[in-house]
């Protein structure tokens, strides 16, 4: 009896470490772009290139179209793309291009490019990516897991 009331007394105490190590979920990276009244909400992926890219922020950028299906800004610097993975650039793709050192965001269906990687996705504002041009901020989404953008 005594053998059983041990086990059981240990079973007790390790439930709470496994519970809370069970519970513990990541939170994805979120990061905001505002440009005017417009807000979008990118959440990113697991790879070190969308860890290396969220610890630049905050940053002001200047948002030009390119090729008619995306918009882009340049880093301040390169990024490792040891674990990104490969971007298929779709309307919404948050991407990293390493040989030029900036960020494309799509707004149309694009082809794979050699050295393109994906780091995100736009979860909140993808309707106003094409209309993006000109001054912006970038900052870190801090504290919550889902972000509605104000309207």
């Amino acid at each position: 009896m005594k053998r059983y009331i041990g086990i059981a007394l240990f079973i007790l105490f390790l439930m709470p470490l496994f519970s809370s190590w069970a519970q513990e979920e990541k939170t994805p990276l979120q990061v905001i772009l505002k440009m005017d009244n417009k807000f979008l909400v990118f959440r990113l992926n697991d790879s070190s290139v969308a860890k290396e890219f969220y610890d630049l922020l905050p940053l002001d950028v200047s948002i030009k179209d390119f090729a008619g299906k995306e918009k882009i800004f340049y880093l301040p610097k390169k990024l490792q793309t040891l674990d990104a993975p490969e971007a298929k650039p779709r309307a919404g793709t948050l991407a990293y291009y390493a040989p030029w050192g900036n960020i494309a965001i799509f707004y149309e269906e694009a082809d794979a490019a050699s050295g393109l990687y994906e780091i995100g996705l736009c979860v909140s504002g993808a309707e106003y990516i094409k209309d993006l041009e000109g001054e912006a901020r970038l900052e870190k989404v801090e504290g919550i897991s889902c972000f509605v953008c104000p309207r």
